[in-house]
């Protein structure tokens, strides 16, 4: 992550969103070998509090993307929304929603703050088809909320396949929440469809795509676009 000054171009300051040496979290990664480290790509926009001086962005997947046992630990801050001084570009705090991703389930799409009552919240929508929100007061996740079907995420990708929902290619992938204040509620889009994950060799060769594996998606007939409204407070469904 790097960040400059618009008036002249210059670099003002940088953050390793794969942090190594003896960064803080670097020990996240036990290399199993030297191609292990991979990933933590930003696909959206990021998200600034202006009275915090707060930078809000989602981080996505590690690699490779499905053989875990290569990149041992919590990988992060894949899979993460991270906060950072705005001016500095020093960690304020993170919200890790997988650690040691096995299946490309980013965190993608960007995450929305708003005030609850006056409790301030980061909200953030996920590939892996949940609704995550956090009390930025306590630090502390408030709820955890699926908003399509979710299957076998607990288990571990094969040789043989693994049938798991959603699959790579669904969930919330670009679209962030909104939040409605008149209504407290969380309205959000989401992909219902299912997939097979396989597990593969693990061969690093730069400039392609370091995998480890394939993913298999079931036919487009069977997927099903969403908007969700949730209770901003509680994640409670409100209607779709």
């Amino acid at each position: 992550m790097y960040a400059f000054d618009t008036k002249t171009g210059n670099k003002v300051w940088t953050f390793d969103l794969i942090p190594t040496g003896d960064q803080p979290g670097a020990d996240s990664w036990r290399k199993a070998d030297s191609t292990a480290t991979g990933g933590g790509s930003v696909w959206s926009s990021f998200s600034l509090n202006p009275t915090t001086g707060q930078l809000y962005m989602s981080v996505g997947n590690p690699a490779p993307d499905f053989a875990s046992q290569y990149r041992p630990g919590a990988n992060l801050y894949t899979n993460s929304v991270v906060a950072l001084n705005a001016e500095t570009g020093a960690l304020d705090h993170y919200y890790q929603q997988i650690p040691n991703d096995n299946k490309d389930y980013d965190t993608a799409a960007a995450p929305v703050l708003y005030d609850l009552d006056g409790k301030p919240r980061v909200a953030v929508a996920t590939k892996a088809g949940h609704l995550f929100s956090y009390d930025e007061t306590s630090k502390s996740q408030v709820f955890k909320q699926a908003m399509i079907t979710v299957k076998n995420h607990e288990k571990n990708p094969t040789a043989a396949g693994l049938p798991i929902c959603p699959n790579y290619s669904a969930g919330s992938q670009w679209s962030e929440p909104s939040y409605m204040p008149g209504g407290k509620m969380l309205v959000v889009n989401a992909v219902d469809w299912c997939g097979t994950v396989k597990l593969g060799e693990v061969r690093l060769i730069r400039g392609q795509l370091f995998f480890g594996g394939a993913m298999s998606l079931d036919p487009a007939s069977k997927a099903v676009g969403n908007t969700i409204a949730f209770d901003a407070a509680t994640g409670k469904e409100m209607w779709r």
